[in-house]
């Protein structure tokens, strides 16, 4: 991205529609891990995407979150570190690590009760509508659904 359009890490009061900032925390975390699972060779480059006054922003992940998925090293980093990247329309269309990378843009969640969410997200050129649920406390994703359009 050019100097200008780097993004800051997503401010705490970007609730993203979860209740309070350590649920948000939790559900990326658990939408996150879930990502990374699906192709363990794969980088994944996550990134928050906005509307604000009518315009695309986008946010980097909180270094608490990154925090939390250290563990997975170098598969998971935040969107910033794109190199080459060609946004069009708010739509990442080209970077240098085309091959075995993808990126994915984390738009928002529903809490639909106190212990099941779903959250929507695009990788790549697909939107999914994830769900999660919470077990024993903590917010597990369960499965996604690709979406005909967002």
């Amino acid at each position: 991205m050019r100097a200008s359009q780097t993004p800051a890490a997503l401010p705490p009061d970007y609730s993203l529609g979860a209740s309070r900032l350590e649920e948000r925390e939790d559900i990326c975390e658990s939408v996150v891990r879930f990502l990374a699972a699906k192709d363990p060779t794969k980088q994944n480059f996550i990134g928050f995407e906005n509307i604000v006054q009518g315009r695309t922003v986008h946010h980097d992940p909180t270094d608490e979150l990154l925090r939390r998925l250290r563990d997975l090293g170098p598969r998971v980093l935040p969107v910033s570190e794109l190199k080459g990247v060609r946004v069009r329309d708010g739509i990442v269309v080209d970077y240098h690590y085309s091959k075995n990378a993808e990126v994915c843009w984390l738009w928002g969640m529903e809490i639909v009760s106190k212990d099941q969410a779903t959250f929507d997200l695009r990788e790549g050129s697909t939107s999914y509508r994830l769900e999660i649920v919470r077990r024993r406390g903590r917010w597990t994703t369960v499965g996604e659904k690709p979406m005909a359009f967002f």
